[in-house]
């Protein structure tokens, strides 16, 4: 069995919360014996599902990129319209892309995406308080770039990555775990 190899990590926290704070030096890792030898293992972990990868997975899939381009062929719609769709939302229709044209204006052959991002906790014990409270989160993302009726169906939300229990990440916490997906979506 192969374990895995922390020798880059760093044995301390190197988090500073504020540029003029000092770093939060919390051990990352305990020492664990198996059958012998010593082992690092991290006290947290988080799991982390790439972009990319979910990404290849969604536009493999027959009449994917068909559904996309389709929905993003929705035109602006006046304000006296009922918007049922982001798509036809103002707000998005007139967002300027860094090239200064209107950001859903895609030449043929691209396509555009546009994700709603969600983190949600759950008890692991359901509502029972017997074992304690200790929460799982979820981090989530729906593509709206689905028709309405798809973008929340299980198999095209992208999930995104999970923190284990015992407790709910903090609002500082939230961001270090957001990291990956900020490096991923910045590329």
């Amino acid at each position: 069995m192969l374990y895995p190899d922390f020798s880059n990590a760093p044995d301390e926290c190197i988090n500073h919360k504020a540029q003029n704070e000092l770093p939060c030096s919390l051990a990352l890792f305990r020492t664990k014996s198996i059958r012998g030898w010593e082992f690092q293992w991290p006290i947290q972990t988080y799991l982390h599902q790439g972009m990319k990868d979910w990404v290849a997975c969604l536009l493999s899939r027959p009449n994917i990129e068909q559904l996309i381009q389709e929905t993003n062929g929705n035109t602006l719609s006046s304000h006296h319209d009922e918007i049922r769709d982001i798509h036809k939302a103002q707000v998005l229709q007139l967002l300027i892309g860094p090239d200064g044209r209107p950001f859903m204006t895609c030449e043929k052959g691209t396509l555009w995406l546009v994700f709603s991002l969600s983190v949600d906790g759950f008890n692991t014990f359901g509502k029972k308080m017997g074992g304690g409270p200790a929460s799982v989160t979820a981090i989530y993302m729906a593509c709206l770039s689905l028709p309405i009726e798809e973008c929340f169906k299980c198999e095209n939300m992208y999930l995104v990555g999970v923190i284990p229990s015992p407790h709910k990440p903090s609002e500082d916490e939230i961001n270090h775990v957001l990291r990956p997906l900020v490096d991923d979506l910045l590329e």
